[in-house]
């Protein structure tokens, strides 16, 4: 999770935390990036690697993040919670079972996908609130 969100505080933007909880979740490092994996694994393998060569392969490896986190669309947000309620209520008026059970599945996956993303919210939030304590411990 970016730590431009002041999780160790108030979150500033909720949209924008839980958005980036579903782009890490979606995000493949290893697709993204394969030079620098093959660096990375020849490096735990204990093969020589030329460190220019690490170097490159890391910033663009930032850059594909960059690149892949400004273009990612989350799959929810919480300005449509208001649509989300509209959608539920709607489901009271559909008779035919196939209907209802696709817009169910349309509803249940846009809840999955914003729970998990709370959650990852959620555990970023206590991990920045127990090192703050830590830190004020003297720890």
């Amino acid at each position: 999770m970016a730590s431009d969100h002041d999780l160790g505080g108030i979150v500033k933007d909720w949209d924008e935390a839980i958005s980036d909880a579903m782009f890490w979740d979606s995000f493949d490092e290893q697709s993204a990036a394969p030079e620098y994996w093959a660096l990375i694994w020849k490096m735990g393998a204990g093969e020589e690697v030329v460190p220019e060569d690490y170097l490159r392969a890391e910033a663009d490896f930032n850059t594909e993040k960059i690149k892949q986190r400004a273009a990612f669309v989350p799959a929810f947000e919480l300005r449509q919670l208001p649509e989300l309620k509209a959608l539920v209520a709607a489901l009271d008026s559909i008779s035919i079972p196939s209907k209802l059970a696709g817009e169910y599945r349309n509803i249940d996956m846009k809840l999955v996908s914003l729970e998990d993303a709370i959650e990852e919210v959620h555990i970023s939030v206590d991990r920045a609130i127990q090192h703050a304590i830590d830190v004020a411990r003297g720890k």
